[in-house]
């Protein structure tokens, strides 16, 4: 009886039974931070706006004349962002946005008249003026939608401007004022090539007298 007491004793004075304990609770706070980044990877975002279900395929893109007392009104909607094309020949200059904390503004930079826009926090609006290069001043109120929303959002934005002439550059004034030149000195050396119009017998003015001189006999 006191060889058993002696031996239940030992078992639970060994090292490796006092590690079992720490070992479970190890094990446990690992499987709890892995079910905890697996829980962030596969996340059910619930996100889809509803709109999107029955809309027209050309129901996000719009098309705009240019107008100088225009201020063009633009839905955002959070995750997403709207390119806005401005006329043919148009080059960005500069911009101006009211909130750059809510509102973000990008120029594409292979092409000088995109650029894109988005918004962060549904719920906010600001406005945005962009001055091109030929003068225009393209005036923009921005509001951010949520996913919620029953509006859709304007996906691509365009602005034409049919009397939008393209701007010279100046290696294109140099070559134009050169064609000038040289047309100007082409034709001040072939005046005296000029023909005379065709005239008729009858356009002449014979109503004319000679005073001096020999008078002209006929024999």
């Amino acid at each position: 009886m006191r060889v058993l007491i002696i031996l239940i004793i030992l078992l639970f004075s060994v090292p490796g039974f006092s590690l079992t304990d720490e070992t479970l609770d190890n094990a446990g706070a690992a499987g709890a931070t892995n079910n905890r980044e697996m829980q962030d990877i596969i996340v059910n975002l619930d996100r889809i706006q509803k709109a999107f279900d029955l809309s027209k395929a050309d129901a996000n893109i719009k098309t705009v004349l240019y107008g100088q007392n225009f201020t063009y009104k633009i839905r955002l909607r959070e995750f997403m962002v709207t390119t806005i094309r401005l006329p043919h020949h148009e080059i960005i200059q500069s911009f101006i946005l009211g909130d750059n904390q809510n509102f973000n503004f990008a120029k594409i930079e292979e092409r000088d008249n995109l650029f894109t826009v988005w918004g962060i926090r549904p719920g906010g609006d600001t406005n945005l003026t962009v001055i091109g290069k030929s003068g225009n001043i393209y005036s923009f109120y921005l509001r951010i939608d949520s996913t919620e929303s029953a509006y859709l959002p304007n996906l691509v934005y365009y602005i034409s401007d049919p009397f939008l002439k393209p701007l010279l550059t100046a290696k294109d004034r140099k070559e134009k004022n050169e064609a000038k030149e040289i047309s100007k000195m082409e034709q001040h050396e072939s005046d005296y090539l000029r023909e005379l119009p065709y005239m008729r017998g009858k356009d002449i003015n014979y109503n004319y007298s000679i005073k001096g001189g020999e008078k002209y006999v006929q024999e």
